[in-house]
């Protein structure tokens, strides 16, 4: 999504109000509603998942990460341990 369109949609700034902004101001206003968007996606997927518990129809337990997946960090940090892996057994071949 170009950043106009981010702004005016999903930060519902004003013409004007965007083309006031820094680079650095826009980019802190879309990490901030961001982190909000996650936080309340979070706290609904907990809710889903009290629910479903509560059913006793499950095998197990139902997590919030079932319901939204890993964690942007998360997600980043376990790509970047499997590039590392691929490295090591690049240079294993070489050698």
């Amino acid at each position: 999504m170009e950043a106009e369109d981010y702004a005016y949609e999903e930060l519902r700034l004003m013409p004007w109000d965007f083309w006031r902004l820094t680079p650095r101001e826009f980019n802190a206003m879309v990490e901030s509603h961001r982190k909000r968007k996650r936080a309340q996606l979070r706290q609904e997927a907990n809710w889903v998942a009290i629910l479903c518990n509560s059913m006793g129809h499950l095998k197990r337990q139902m997590r919030v990460e079932d319901l939204i997946g890993l964690e942007p960090e998360e997600l980043e940090r376990i790509l970047h341990k499997q590039q590392q892996k691929k490295r090591a057994a690049k240079k294993a071949v070489k050698a």
